[in-house]
């Protein structure tokens, strides 16, 4: 039986210690705060959502922002508290403890995917923005990719846990629903040099949150296979760049004057 979820999320205390190497990293998250910067409100509090291990969040108050983060894993914000001086604390995405129209902007990257409403999610984040504020969300990528493990991982994953709920036309519909209206859309590419054997690996080891709750027979019958498939393709343990496409969304508060 699955164990209750917070409502704003899933908590990542068991893959805390290796999360960062798990997921690309300091190049992933340089990437991203690039990305998400811009579009920020100039000096004006900012708070991410999910904050993890704090590597965006010590990024960018590295690079003068005021940002605080807020995560439901105890274990990431060990980490995340030492990169930000502190500056983070438990929270749950869907009850933020944020006073009404208090920030400028809110920030999620790669976190839509793993809360119960991504709706309510976004409403949360219209209620603590400021009446010119921003919302800014990094979420699945939308162009189908040429790449056989992408294509085996991604089928296996809406086999275990159905369609992933931060597609990017779901979210500009959840983002509507809570007030907010989109004014920027781009896709973002970012090279990762990975072999097949190693993602067969990390889907061996369950580092993804989509796996953990799948019982053995399941993971025997629908996972064993791709992992088989993945370290027998040629040259599986030779790492090469392939391509991780994301999608970056920004909303603005109702009527926000473009």
């Amino acid at each position: 039986m699955r164990s209750p979820r917070p409502a704003g999320g899933v908590s990542f205390d068991r893959i805390a210690a290796r999360y960062d190497e798990t997921r690309g990293s300091h190049g992933h998250a340089d990437v991203t705060t690039a990305a998400i910067e811009p579009w920020l409100v100039p000096y004006r509090r900012v708070v991410e959502v999910g904050v993890g291990t704090g590597l965006i969040a010590a990024e960018l108050i590295g690079r003068g922002w005021d940002v605080v983060g807020f995560d439901l894993s105890a274990r990431m914000l060990e980490t995340a508290r030492e990169r930000t001086g502190g500056r983070v604390a438990l929270g749950d995405a869907q009850a933020l403890p944020v006073r009404d129209n208090s920030v400028g902007s809110v920030y999620y990257s790669h976190v839509l995917h793993l809360v119960s409403d991504v709706a309510a999610t976004l409403a949360e984040a219209a209620r603590i923005i400021e009446p010119a504020g921003r919302v800014v969300v990094v979420c699945r990528g939308e162009r189908s990719r040429d790449d056989t493990p992408a294509t085996l991982i991604a089928g296996v994953e809406r086999q275990l846990s159905g369609p992933r709920t931060d597609i990017p036309e779901r979210v500009v519909e959840a983002a509507a629903a809570s007030g907010l209206t989109l004014a920027h859309r781009q896709l973002l590419a970012h090279h990762l040099r990975i072999s097949p054997a190693d993602i067969a690996a990390n889907l061996e080891q369950r580092v993804w949150s989509w796996t953990w709750d799948v019982d053995d027979a399941r993971w025997s019958r629908e996972v064993g296979p791709v992992i088989e498939q993945l370290r027998s393709m040629p040259d599986a343990d030779r790492p090469c760049a392939r391509m991780h496409e994301r999608t970056l969304l920004t909303f603005d508060a109702a009527g926000t004057a473009a």
